[in-house]
């Protein structure tokens, strides 16, 4: 994985942001990605200023501008704040398809009905840059499959896309003419990922990556810009928008991402990903779970109490903030932002205190620059500290930064008491600092009891990664050897096994504890694409196979585009399917071995993903309803659920089959449903019956007589009566009554219908019909003459609160259910009379 912790530098002065400073003397005047809080003032300061506004989401306003202008509008109190954020982004076979099951599913093994190989899918990748000339993504026809390239870092231009207002677009038709200058010089990051996502193996015959058949949109990201995470949202939406012009459905594959951050799934960045995925079916983001497995122990969750409890960290000689400074990165959720925090020192070889800062409550003034010194008993300064603090999505974030130290001897503490829960993240490894692990036993060091020891949780990547809606992978091993160029064996190392979890792959959960990583793919040691500029060198040799054309590679950057590719493969089976099934199928299927331990984990997640039973659980029958027999001259069949389109055997597509002929017959249908996935319905077999002679029938006083039949049933309002089966019916309700028999092979024949009303019939109760009543929602009013009226609903009072008109055959239904229970007055308006019934609302 490209991973990345977007540091920028020191910050000097009073800064509002953690690196303001640097950005506003390096990209003042450029055009960089930002959020603000979604509030009127803001999108009306934005508005006015002419600031190009990309999306809005629950939270946030997602615009293009210069940091000058955000500058300005914070300085002048029109914007209430933005987000800058600090992180350090970074770059995150035929072996494989056969681990995984792809290879079934290009051939079609049952039970999928056909191969799938990403016909008619988009596939989008974010990463360093994309040698497109590689024969890999060249069609048969001899067209390049890579139909967009956006390098987002080539400035602005006149191919800069206008709706986000930076980088340059290479079409179609550039990139097949040659004539698109974008490519990848410096890493084979971007093109091995490609490859193993959706390489044809042209090349060679050999290292087929997952999806051969998609087209290709590449947007080669740039680690350098602020807000980083907000170009990777965008380039997201570009995908998804290019695909939606071509009426296709499109995953895209982020190998990138950064380590620092919120890891809730909350921020600006993951917040507008989901938007675009809840947006619309037919869209899936994969993203890799990071490689910062075996980096050690960084991570620390607290839970406050009344006891002061701490951590050390050291001074770092690389730091992000400059040379020998001390940073952290600290979140919680605002609701558990209920504990005090202060900063202080110890002297490491005696373990004794040298001195603190006062204590501060962590919501106190959130979004203003704190300063505080640590001073020795001598009142000798030992380091001068500021505080960021931030409410971002919902979470409260401190960043803390000791910019100048005395010594870098000191352990300097972080102090907390009072109640809640923080995660921490730490390590010189990112530019941070180290969280001290190797610490002095109580009886030295009484005040040690309250230490909080880092751990290994939480080493995935931040931001989308660990969204609900995005699919995190995790880095298994994929072959324990493969013959490089030189025609030596690679091999993985002494008791590597195929399926092997890294030790590098990061680990979960969520800081909201949601399992992650979701699926774990291969992606040690698996061959993919490699760009001419490592083909053409010969001190690479050891890193290509014996064909020359593939190299090798590993991390979850490798697997991620593995399981990008399948989804790919399952939204050509599936048009329509969503995140949420993409996720569920590639989890309730995935493989389970015992060395993997209970699952799911947040070391494999719900285990390996498995193409073939993934692709085959979107598989399902219709079963058909209806009629069993064609009576007078028709029968009605329609599948069950609430399928999108359906094609029957005589290639008509009503969702209800009619059938009018005059013969046994058995029907089928295709059938797809809200997924876009097809399924064929079982079959129903239809044949011809009889027709019994319709029965008439006569009213002796509260008495109807039908005349003889094989048989009868009567019906009341157009339900049948229990029990009443004999040839005479005694009326004890009012209603409207029919009779009805039926022949052996279940056709039905129905009398004209009578109205029958108990005690004196009213003129409205003769000519209309009113039911239910009372309602609990909605009433239908019938003619029984047919023909057409109008009228309104009003209350007791008089006044209009529904209006309604006849439909066809004299029928109107009114839906009541928005009106409070009570007594309304129905006004029908029939041959410009009007009559009034009761109507009552329970």
């Amino acid at each position: 994985m490209f991973c990345f912790v977007l540091i920028a530098g020191i910050a000097y002065g009073q800064s509002p942001k953690f690196n303001w400073d640097k950005v506003m003397a390096k990209y003042g005047q450029e055009i960089i990605p930002f959020s603000v809080p979604y509030t009127y003032n803001n999108l009306n300061y934005l508005h006015r200023e002419g600031v190009l506004i990309k999306s809005i989401t629950k939270d946030y306003i997602l615009c293009s501008a210069t940091p000058n202008l955000i500058n300005e509008g914070y300085n002048s109190g029109k914007l209430s704040d933005f987000y800058l954020e600090f992180s350090n982004p970074t770059a995150l076979d035929d072996t494989a398809r056969a681990l995984l099951f792809v290879d079934q599913v290009h051939q079609g093994v049952s039970p999928l009905p056909t191969g799938y190989t990403g016909e008619g899918v988009i596939i989008g990748f974010v990463d360093q840059g994309l040698d497109f000339t590689h024969p890999d993504f060249i069609d048969d026809n001899g067209n390049n499959r890579v139909i967009r390239y956006w390098d987002q870092g080539a400035g602005t231009g006149p191919n800069t896309p206008a709706a986000y207002g930076y980088g340059q677009v290479c079409d179609s038709a550039s990139i097949n003419d040659g004539t698109c200058p974008y490519t990848e010089e410096s890493s084979a990051h971007g093109t091995t990922v490609t490859g193993i996502g959706c390489g044809n193996g042209k090349a060679n015959g050999s290292n087929m990556g997952m999806a051969p058949d998609t087209k290709i949109i590449f947007i080669e990201t740039n680690f350098s810009l602020p807000n980083w995470t907000l170009t990777v949202a965008d380039a997201c939406d570009y995908v998804f928008r290019v695909a939606d012009s071509l009426g296709r459905p499109a995953v895209v594959n982020l190998s990138v991402g950064s380590y620092i951050g919120s890891h809730d799934g909350n921020d600006p960045a993951s917040e507008m990903m989901e938007q675009l995925l809840d947006a619309k079916r037919g869209r899936l983001i994969v993203g890799a779970a990071g490689n910062s497995g075996a980096l050690g122990n960084y991570h620390v969750r607290n839970f406050p109490t009344s006891d002061t409890s701490f951590i050390w960290l050291k001074a770092n000689p690389n730091g992000a903030g400059g040379a020998n400074t001390v940073l952290f990165d600290l979140w919680s959720d605002t609701a558990d932002a209920t504990y005090s925090y202060a900063y202080g020192a110890d002297r490491p070889n005696n373990f004794t205190y040298a001195g603190g800062t006062n204590f501060r409550q962590a919501l106190v003034n959130v979004g203003t620059p704190k300063n505080d010194t640590i001073y020795n008993a001598n009142g000798d300064r030992i380091a001068t500290i500021i505080t960021y603090t931030e409410i971002v999505g919902g979470a409260f974030h401190i960043q803390g930064y000791f910019n100048q130290v005395d010594s870098t001897t000191y352990n300097f503490r972080f102090m907390t008491k009072g109640s809640g829960q923080y995660d921490l993240w730490s390590t010189a490894s990112f530019g941070l600092s180290t969280i001290v692990e190797n610490i002095p036993s109580t009886a030295v060091m009484p005040a040690i009891a309250n230490y909080v020891l880092p751990d290994a949780q939480q080493s995935i990547v931040s931001s989308w990664n660990c969204s609900e809606k995005i699919v995190s992978v995790a880095n298994t091993l994929c072959r324990t050897h493969h013959i490089d160029r030189n025609y030596n064996t690679y091999n993985a190392g002494a008791g590597a096994y195929p399926g092997e979890l890294s030790s590098t792959s990061s680990k979960g959960p969520s800081r909201l504890d949601v399992i992650k990583p979701n699926i774990s793919a291969t992606g040690n040691v698996t061959l993919g694409a490699a760009p001419e500029w490592l083909r053409n060198n010969v001190s690479y040799y050891p890193l290509l196979d014996s064909g020359g054309y593939h190299a090798r590679n590993g991390g979850t950057s490798m697997a991620s585009p593995t399981v990008a590719g399948i989804g790919a493969l399952m939204l050509e089976k599936c048009n329509r399917l969503s995140s949420e099934e993409f996720i569920a199928a590639i989890q309730n299927t995935a493989r389970e071995e015992s060395f993997m331990g209970a699952l799911p984990n947040n070391g494999f997640g719900y285990g390996i993903v498995n193409a073939l039973d993934a692709t085959a659980s979107t598989y399902f029958e219709a079963e058909l309803l209806g009629d069993t027999v064609v009576c007078d001259g028709i029968a009605l069949v329609y599948p069950d659920g609430n399928p999108i389109s359906v094609e029957w055997y005589d290639n008509s597509t009503n969702v209800t089959l009619t059938v009018t002929q005059q013969e046994d017959s058995v029907w089928a249908t295709y059938v797809m449903d809200e997924r876009g996935c097809e399924g064929l319905s079982d079959t129903i077999s239809l044949t011809v019956g009889t027709m019994p002679a319709t029965p008439s029938i006569t009213l002796n006083g509260n008495v109807l007589t039908s005349t003889a039949a094989n048989n009868y049933q009567w019906f009341m309002n157009g339900s049948p009566l229990t029990g009443e089966t004999n040839q005479t019916l005694v009326i004890n309700t009012d209603g409207t009554y029919i009779m009805g028999t039926l022949s052996n092979d279940g056709c039905w024949a129905y009398s004209d219908s009578i109205r029958y009303y108990l005690g004196v019939q009213d003129e409205v109760e003769s000519m209309f019909k009113v039911y239910p009543n009372p309602t609990q929602g909605k009433v239908t009013i019938e003619h029984f003459q047919q023909e057409d009226f109008s009228g309104v609903i009003t209350n007791i009072t008089g006044a209009k609160v529904a209006g309604f008109e006849s439909g066809i055959l004299g029928k109107s239904e009114i839906d009541l259910s928005e009106l409070a229970t009570g007594l309304y007055l129905c006004k029908i308006v029939l041959n410009n009379k009007t009559y009034t019934i009761k109507v009552i609302r329970e």
